[in-house]
């Protein structure tokens, strides 16, 4: 439905929110910042940079983070986004997904290869 304009991405998520389906939040670094002094913020930020740039594994910038008293928001499983969803619920739920994952694939948008989204021979 989101892929033909019926649902926007915010009613598709609301959807799969109703059918129990649980999505992993995003965007939490900013909160990671919120109790932090500006010198603080600034190593943080330098460590997500070199985390992206590849300086340094994510295991490696985790580590850091933790000698400066900064924890990550632990990531959802994506594999538990069903768990105790009843067949004809996943079902749907795996419609709504699928229908988003076609959409993006058309606007030639790059997805991460989250289990979710990966065809079953891919896993």
């Amino acid at each position: 439905q989101e892929k033909s304009g019926k649902l926007t991405r915010e009613q598709a998520q609301e959807e799969l929110t109703k059918l129990g389906v649980k999505m992993p939040e995003k965007g939490k670094h900013k909160d990671i910042l919120a109790n932090l002094d500006e010198a603080t913020k600034e190593k943080v930020k330098s460590i997500f940079e070199q985390e992206k740039s590849g300086k340094l594994t994510h295991e490696q910038a985790k580590e850091e983070l933790t000698k400066l008293g900064v924890k990550l928001p632990e990531k959802e499983k994506h594999e538990d986004i069903f768990a105790g969803l009843d067949e004809a619920t996943k079902t749907k739920a795996k419609a709504i997904l699928d229908n988003e994952k076609k959409q993006l694939e058309e606007l030639n948008v790059d997805l991460p290869h989250h289990k979710f989204f990966m065809k079953k021979e891919d896993k």
